[in-house]
């Protein structure tokens, strides 16, 4: 936990195994540790651990060379990962470092991003002092810092305190409800359900009953079921059914945008997908406690269906606007209806800017009667009812709007 040798997470083609091999021994004999997907994973869900590697990382080497010109799905699934982490941590931070194994091209998602040719020693070199210039604290010298924190803390009294995580500020927000008054920062929380066939052991107050279609009643979708949380890494595959949850910490009026994602990184068109008249009639006012389910327990059917026919389909972004008040030009219709592609642009500049994404680490865990009281009920969350999966954070004023974007990534059919 306190080793002061940096962890790097490497990343590769498996036809580049001999050399990878070989660059993992020659870091290991410079004080470096590596995650190797051929030693690091032992078993289970190969995404599941590889989000969990990429979580404990100091870097992300990804090795290029001509065989990573043709990414597989587990090697864009790594480079689109290291990519989000990489958004999420401070500026000029050092994470990802490209390394050519060999001549060849650096992927576009790479070329922003300072590339060292560790084939000749300049550019070993230069990896090796980049990757000592992060380390771990020694734990000598954590304790001491902890000491010296309480010391420090201890003697001012009430004037310093420890910032809260924006997990425990949105889980005490909950209990204040409707009276919670706006402070600097806002947090909000997403969670998503997938819906998965009813067990016996689940409460009813958690089981969605669907009624089939008659004329599929042959080949009909079970009639109950109950939505479930993945656990951390995990993937989506069309034809999925899901729903999302989503709370805040203070006050104000939602709004959700959805747009699919392509393998090369490009977007399709954007869509208003709530409020709509179709979803809780079109009324999107949320409050702290308050969980505000989509689609709501009336729609019909009560959930989301990922599916596209594209070749080059890769997954789904759902952009989550909170304003202090109704947004003009955004009056719910029926079904949802598209946003122009310059507005949205507008809205990720002006109030997605300094938005902080946090993802917790959570197992599958089925919904709680706490959650569906609260989703379908209109019950108000308690601070000791399950932390959201995802959490935006943004230092904002208290009539300031905030904006946050989740990416969901789809697999191919089970």
């Amino acid at each position: 936990m306190f080793s002061s040798k940096p962890l790097v997470f490497i990343s590769y083609s498996r036809k580049d195994k001999e050399k990878v091999v070989t660059l993992s021994r020659r870091l290991s004999s410079h004080g470096v540790r590596t995650w190797l997907d051929t030693h690091d994973i032992v078993g289970g869900e190969w995404r599941r651990e590889i989000a969990r590697g990429l979580r404990q990382s100091n870097f992300f080497v990804a090795c290029l060379s001509g065989n990573t010109v043709q990414r597989g799905e587990v090697l864009q699934y790594e480079y689109d990962s290291a990519l989000e982490i990489q958004r999420q941590r401070l500026e000029g931070e050092i994470y990802i470092i490209p390394v050519r194994l060999e001549p060849c091209e650096v992927p576009d998602c790479f070329m922003h991003l300072q590339y060292m040719d560790v084939y000749e020693q300049a550019g070993w070199d230069s990896l090796i002092r980049a990757l000592r210039s992060k380390s771990r604290p020694r734990p000598v010298l954590a304790v001491a810092a902890a000491v010296a924190m309480a010391a420090v803390l201890a003697a001012v009294g009430g004037y310093m305190w420890l910032r809260p995580t924006p997990q425990s500020e949105l889980l005490a927000a909950r209990v204040k409800g409707k009276a919670a008054i706006a402070t600097g920062s806002v947090q909000l929380g997403v969670t998503l359900w997938k819906m998965e066939p009813s067990q016996n052991s689940d409460p009813s107050g958690v089981r969605e009953i669907v009624h089939p279609e008659p004329s599929s009643q042959s080949g009909a979708e079970p009639k109950q079921w109950t939505p479930v949380r993945l656990p951390t890494g995990a993937i989506f595959h069309l034809g999925d059914h899901f729903q999302v949850g989503i709370e805040s910490s203070r006050s104000g009026y939602l709004y959700v945008i959805n747009r699919s994602f392509r393998k090369d990184g490009s977007t399709g068109p954007a869509s208003l997908i709530f409020p709509t008249n179709r979803i809780r009639a079109g009324e999107n006012q949320i409050w702290p406690g308050r969980m505000v389910r989509l689609p709501d327990r009336d729609s019909v059917p009560p959930y989301w269906e990922l599916d596209s026919s594209r070749s080059d389909y890769a997954g789904e972004l759902v952009i989550v606007l909170l304003a202090p008040g109704p947004i003009e030009g955004l009056d719910p219709k029926e079904e949802a209806f598209p946003v122009a592609d310059d507005v949205v642009a507008d809205w990720n500049k002006q109030f997605g800017a300094g938005v902080r994404f946090l993802s917790y680490e959570s197992q599958q865990r089925r919904l709680t009667v706490e959650e569906a009281d609260a989703r379908d009920r209109g019950a108000l969350l308690s601070r000791t009812a399950p932390s959201p999966e995802y959490i935006f954070e943004a230092d904002r004023g208290p009539n300031a709007a905030v904006l946050g974007t989740l990416k969901i990534p789809v697999g191919g059919r089970p």
